[in-house]
């Protein structure tokens, strides 16, 4: 039976979220994933959660953080967990989780392993002193470094949400590297993915959009549902634009004035397009609302308004996809 391991790092305020993984979500996934009834016996596996708590014994090292270091055992997953503290500081990083994820992120970068989740609480915090608002503002820090190396992280503002999250993204995991994927549907089947780009201020509309272009057995590709934490979400996005049939821009006020990835993701598109002969389709701009891109190429493409009537207009697209 395969066993995938769990690292699990985090200061010392989120100890609910620790408890839940260990205690909850990891016995679930044993009992399914575990069972030869559910899953064929060679693709059985075992999850076991590696916790400073349980897995580290007394011993000598430079610190503490380094004896967790030469006692915790190869692992899979470093699942990372963070609130409104950063941590203790040892004495080759700012913070012992810091200093985890250093050493994993490096061990990624050279090897593909491990997987690197990270997940950040957002319940509202009010700093009671100096001491706090530092540990926060570390956390802020670090959050922006994730961001700079291409780690994608899940935010969650409860107990929760957070228990959601984590058990979609373990059996997410579980199903792609152990138990495999599910068998290739049958050609003409499934249609080819879509993918939707738009800006953080029409995420609502992207994320409506996807679900109806689900249930109408259109494969779409959003970030916020295909985006697993600790992939390069820069690199991913790249990669299925590439691997999409059809591009769809979310088009409003908001994006047409902003700058950012959205715009990378627009021109990324612009340049796939260009292998395209004039009379194949892949681009299909969408305005949520009365807007005028930037784009030249964009304006002389067919547009495709969602307002004032968004069924009407969802309709349409399918009509569009299923040709």
């Amino acid at each position: 039976m395969k066993k995938i391991r769990i690292f699990l790092v985090s200061p010392s305020d989120v100890g609910e979220e620790r408890n839940i993984i260990s205690q909850i979500v990891a016995q679930e996934l044993n009992r399914v994933f575990g069972d030869s009834r559910f899953v064929y016996d060679e693709q059985c596996c075992q999850v076991e959660i590696l916790r400073w708590e349980t897995h580290i014994w007394p011993d000598v090292g430079k610190d503490t953080q380094d004896v967790i270091n030469k006692q915790i055992p190869d692992y899979e997953i470093l699942l990372g967990i963070m609130w409104k503290r950063f941590g203790t500081p040892t004495g080759r990083a700012p913070s012992g989780t810091f200093e985890e994820f250093e050493r994993a992120y490096k061990s990624h970068k050279s090897t593909g392993k491990p997987h690197i989740m990270f997940y950040f609480k957002t319940e509202g915090v009010y700093p009671d002193g100096p001491d706090e608002l530092e540990q926060f503002s570390n956390v802020i820090r670090f959050k922006q470094r994730l961001e700079e190396l291409g780690v994608s992280y899940q935010k969650y503002e409860t107990s929760i949400s957070f228990e959601r999250y984590v058990r979609e993204h373990l059996i997410k995991y579980v199903l792609l590297r152990s138990v495999g994927k599910t068998p290739e549907e049958p050609p003409g089947k499934r249609l080819p993915r879509v993918f939707i780009s738009y800006a953080r201020e029409d995420s609502r509309a992207a994320r409506r959009l996807y679900k109806e272009l689900e249930e109408a057995g259109i494969e779409p590709w959003l970030d916020q549902e295909n985006l697993l934490p600790g992939q390069n979400w820069q690199q991913s996005i790249r990669q299925a634009i590439k691997n999409s049939k059809y591009f769809i821009a979310l088009i409003s006020k908001a994006s047409v004035g902003k700058r950012g990835f959205v715009q990378k993701e627009l021109k990324e598109a612009l340049d796939v397009l260009d292998q395209y002969p004039d009379s194949d389709t892949f681009i299909v701009p969408i305005r949520l609302e009365e807007c005028t891109p930037e784009y030249q190429k964009l304006k002389e493409l067919h547009w495709l308004d969602f307002y004032p009537d968004w069924k009407q207009g969802v309709d349409t697209l399918i009509d569009i996809l299923k040709k």
